[in-house]
């Protein structure tokens, strides 16, 4: 899960596109993901599928729970299908 994170979070840190894109404002619109369960924690998220869960914000919690059951492998090839 740590390594999912870090990657859809280096990947929107270094390419705004991706950020006002695909990987971040798209999938914010969205809400939560259906299968994700979340409930908030002080003024954070946690966010949990398949018995991981995460702790973020409410805009990183919304977009991440769309990547979470995804392999690192699919988040590395939407990351890489993007041209920058």
């Amino acid at each position: 899960m740590t390594e999912k994170y870090l990657i859809w979070d280096w990947a929107t840190t270094v390419r705004t596109d991706l950020a006002s894109g695909p990987l971040g404002a798209d999938l914010a619109k969205q809400g939560f993901a259906s299968n994700v369960e979340v409930s908030q924690v002080d003024t954070k998220y946690e966010i949990c599928s398949n018995d991981d869960c995460a702790i973020l914000s409410a805009v990183n919690a919304t977009i991440f729970s769309h990547l979470m059951d995804r392999s690192v492998d699919e988040i590395e090839k939407m990351v890489t299908a993007t041209p920058g």
